[in-house]
């Protein structure tokens, strides 16, 4: 019976958020911020980035869902439920089936809706987190269009030496990529791009 309860609570509450955030001008003091247009996870406290990395969020079809959660458990050593899978410093969102842990980082968005952390980085969040903080989940996932677009000017600016074009179209300020890489989300590896 309890079994088929929760099952019923999953299915009507699924992966959206219970309760909207808060207005702009009164963010909380510690939250965390998942970026899916830039694939990062920050860490805010009093206004200022204190903790930051690369991230892979929800592919095509199983998009991570957006908007205002806050931390219902965390598990150290969790193995998904769905997939059968494990999901190393799970941080659950609000009860749903949405969660950030450790992962494998290809990129681009590859996740079935969850957000994917490197190993190390996962454990640092994880221990800097409590239940109950806020995580904010915002922008839209790069897709597969995005990512010809973004090989083809890439490519084009190789080609013509506009470079710089091609990382500051394409977002190369907050990724902490060397001066010669922008990160392409969605393409199956980090394209070099000599520069002039």
């Amino acid at each position: 019976m309890r079994y088929l309860i929760a099952l019923f609570f999953i299915s009507a509450v699924g992966n959206a958020p219970l309760a909207a955030g808060p207005a702009p001008d009164k963010l909380p003091a510690r939250y965390v911020r998942v970026d899916l247009t830039y694939q990062r996870v920050e860490l805010h406290e009093n206004g200022s980035v204190v903790w930051q990395t690369e991230a892979s969020s929800g592919r095509e079809g199983f998009e991570t869902p957006t908007g205002w959660y806050k931390i219902s458990d965390k598990h150290e050593k969790w193995v998904s439920s769905i997939y059968d899978v494990p999901m190393p410093y799970f941080l659950r969102l609000d009860w749903t089936t949405t969660g950030l842990h450790a992962g494998i980082i290809p990129g681009f968005p590859a996740s079935h809706g969850c957000v994917r952390m490197p190993k190390e980085k996962a454990i640092e969040l994880f221990n800097k987190v409590d239940v109950g903080t806020p995580v904010v989940i915002e922008g839209t996932a790069p897709s597969y269009a995005d990512m010809v677009k973004a090989i083809n000017l890439a490519h084009r600016s190789n080609l013509t030496g506009r470079s710089n074009m091609a990382r500051n179209t394409f977002g190369n300020g907050s990724g902490g990529l060397p001066d010669n890489v922008i990160s392409i989300a969605n393409a199956p590896r980090h394209l070099e791009i000599p520069q002039n």
